[in-house]
């Protein structure tokens, strides 16, 4: 098995193993989750400050993410091409995709848990929606690397992930930056 394989199975236990993966109602427990836990404070200025400072990072953390998905897209297109030139080694660029695909699903997930579910329930169906089909697509890449079915994984990375990145920004991370 080659250092992709390994690392593409070893996100997928992970997410498999997260219940907030595959179930957005459970609350999101993770190391970093303290970062956007709202402080209190007796002083009303002090807490709006503090509101108006962590709406600030909110926001920009989701400007990035619509310039991650970019990034990522072109990572596809290099690796897409690639493939279409008969160059079966990607192992780097699959690395980059998956390790970038799993840093925007983990930087999702605390953006979204850091909302009340009041201000979510809208949209909570549609990310749950997008996270299981990111889980699955990632699966659906694994097994094609694994099988050397670069024409399915063309087809998965140009057509299925792009398009997946694409509902990220217009159904999930544009409802998210409107709350």
């Amino acid at each position: 098995m080659t250092q992709t394989s390994l690392e593409i199975e070893n996100f997928l236990d992970k997410a498999k193993n997260t219940a907030s993966f595959i179930n957005v109602e459970a609350t999101l427990t993770t190391k970093k989750s303290h970062i956007f836990e709202s402080k209190e404070y007796p002083n009303s200025s002090k807490n709006q400050v503090e509101t108006v400072q962590f709406r600030k990072l909110i926001d920009d953390t989701i400007h990035s993410l619509f310039n991650y998905i970019t990034c990522l897209n072109e990572t596809i297109d290099v690796s897409v091409n690639k493939l279409k030139l008969s160059d079966e080694n990607i192992d780097k660029d699959l690395n980059k995709i998956i390790g970038g695909v799993e840093i925007f699903i983990e930087t999702g997930l605390e953006i979204y848990n850091s909302f009340s579910k009041e201000k979510t329930h809208e949209i909570r169906q549609d990310y749950k929606e997008q996270i299981f089909q990111l889980i699955c697509l990632l699966k659906a890449i694994l097994s094609s690397y694994k099988k050397k079915d670069y024409f399915m994984l063309c087809d998965l990375l140009e057509f299925e992930l792009k398009d997946s990145l694409l509902q990220w920004k217009v159904q999930i991370l544009s409802k998210i930056k409107a709350l």
